[in-house]
């Protein structure tokens, strides 16, 4: 399977946080690098979970140091999420 698989992707994601929680931020960074690059991909792919992923991987990038890594993450999940609820006074 290619990372254009959705299964694929999915993988490199649960794979790189089990080994980022296990405390192997080395063995997780490349699979991280690949989960981005194939997500890169796919632009467009507005979904809950890809709000929760790039939060996660934006949160734990940047809790290890990496805030330029960090930061298209969660500005990406910021604006997905924004795409999906509006913004506060859109609401209102």
């Amino acid at each position: 399977m290619s990372s254009d698989d959705p299964r694929t992707r999915n993988a490199l994601y649960e794979l790189a946080i089990a080994f980022h929680r296990a405390g192997d931020v080395n063995a997780a960074s490349p699979l991280f690098d690949e989960w981005i690059a194939a997500i890169a991909q796919q632009p467009g792919t507005l979904t809950p979970e890809r709000i929760v992923q790039l939060s996660t991987v934006g949160r734990l990038l940047e809790l290890s140091g990496q805030f330029d890594r960090a930061e298209p993450m969660l500005r990406e999940a910021l604006a997905i999420r924004r795409r999906f609820l509006g913004t506060p006074s859109a609401r209102s």
